[in-house]
C-alpha cells in the first residue's frame, strides 16, 4: 500500500484495498484452525507421538484444501458482484486485483500449516523467518517493477508471487514429511466436487436476475450446496468424518 501510494497515488490504493477486503476475511477464516490446533500439535511433538501428529496435520491440510479452494474459486467467479456489493461501481477496477489475490487464500492457508503448525511446534521457527523474509524481498522487487506499469494489479501479482515463494521454501524443507501426509488426502474427490460446484454456481448466477445481493446468495447456495453434496456422495474422508462427529455430538446432547 505504501509503495502504491508513492508510485501511483490514492486511486490505485483504493482499488487495491477494495480488492483485498474479501481475501483478508477469507484468509482469517481459513487460518483460524491453526490457532486451535497448535497446542495439540505442540503436545504431540513433546510426547514424540509422530503418528498422531501426522494424522492431525493431514486433517488440517484436508480442511484447507476443501475450504480454501472452494471460496477462492467462488469469489473469483463472482468478483465483480462482490466488489459492487462491498464498494460500489466506482471501484470496479478492483475486480482485477481481487481475482489475482484469490489464490493467496489457499497459499496462505497451506503455508500456515507448514510454518505455524509443523515447523513452529518442532522449534524450527528460523525456517519460517527465512521463507517470509524471502517472500518480502521478492514482493518488494516485483512491486518496484510492476506497480509503475500495472498499478494495483501489479501489487496484487507481487503479493501472489511472494506467497508462492513462501510456501515453496517451507514445502521444500518439509518435502519428506509432507510426501506421506499428502497421500492420505483424497485430492481427486475435491477436484470433482469443485468441478460440479463451479458449473452449478455459474449457471445459477447466470439464471438469476434479482439484483447483486440475491445473485450472490443464490449462486453461493448452489455452489457450496453442490460441493458439499458431491463430497458426501464420494464419501470424502474429512467431510464424512466431520459430519459423523457432529451427528454424534447432537445425538449425545439430545
Amino acid at each position: 500500500v505504501v509503495m502504491l501510494q508513492f508510485m501511483k497515488g490514492d486511486i490505485e490504493v483504493g482499488y487495491y484495498n477494495a480488492g483485498i477486503k474479501v481475501k483478508t476475511v477469507l484468509v482469517t477464516c481459513v487460518t483460524s484452525l491453526g490457532t486451535v490446533m497448535l497446542p495439540r500439535l505442540s503436545y504431540y511433538v513433546q510426547q514424540e507421538a509422530e503418528e498422531a501428529f501426522r494424522k492431525l496435520v493431514a486433517k488440517a491440510l484436508s480442511f484447507v484444501l476443501i475450504v480454501a479452494t472452494a471460496v477462492s474459486i467462488y469469489f473469483t467467479l463472482y468478483a465483480k458482484e462482490s466488489i459492487l456489493l462491498l464498494a460500489g461501481k466506482d471501484f470496479l477496477p478492483a475486480v482485477g486485483p481481487m481475482v489475482i489475490l484469490m489464490p493467496t487464500v489457499l497459499l496462505i492457508g497451506l503455508s500456515n500449516i507448514t510454518g505455524i503448525q509443523i515447523l513452529t511446534p518442532r522449534g524450527e521457527e528460523i525456517k519460517v523467518v527465512y521463507s517470509v523474509t524471502a517472500g518480502a524481498v521478492l514482493d518488494f522487487v516485483f512491486n518496484l517493477i510492476l506497480i509503475p506499469k500495472f498499478g494495483a494489479d501489479g501489487a496484487a501479482f507481487s503479493t501472489l508471487m511472494a506467497e508462492v515463494l513462501v510456501l515453496a521454501i517451507q514445502g521444500f524443507g518439509l518435502h519428506k514429511e509432507l510426501k506421506g501426509i499428502v497421500k492420505e488426502i483424497q485430492v481427486w474427490k475435491i477436484i470433482l466436487g469443485l468441478a460440479g460446484a463451479t458449473k452449478a454456481g455459474y449457471f445459477a448466477g447466470a439464471l438469476t436476475n434479482l439484483g447483486i445481493f440475491f445473485t450472490l446468495c443464490v449462486s453461493a447456495l448452489f455452489f457450496f450446496g453442490t460441493y458439499g453434496i458431491i463430497l458426501l456422495m464420494l464419501r470424502e474422508t474429512f467431510v464424512t468424518s466431520t459430519l459423523e462427529s457432529c451427528l454424534r455430538l447432537v445425538k449425545k446432547r439430545g
